[in-house]
């Protein structure tokens, strides 16, 4: 890991409290935990290419 900078977010309690039951299960910290659903979701959009969710979700809903 490269630098780190540490900042400010504002949640709602309730998505606050969703993290930290997800870091605790996890044995992590919200930092830890954040930090890797990140990178998570960088390595979901590589794995997308150019999959274009709202196009997809668009389709499926014409046709129902």
């Amino acid at each position: 890991m490269g630098k780190v900078k540490k900042i400010n977010i504002t949640l709602s309690q309730e998505e606050l409290a969703k993290i930290n039951d997800f870091a605790r299960s996890d044995s992590s910290s919200r930092s830890g935990f954040i930090r890797r659903a990140t990178l998570d979701i960088r390595k979901l959009r590589e794995k997308a290419g150019d999959w274009n969710g709202v196009a997809e979700i668009r389709k499926w809903r014409e046709t129902r």
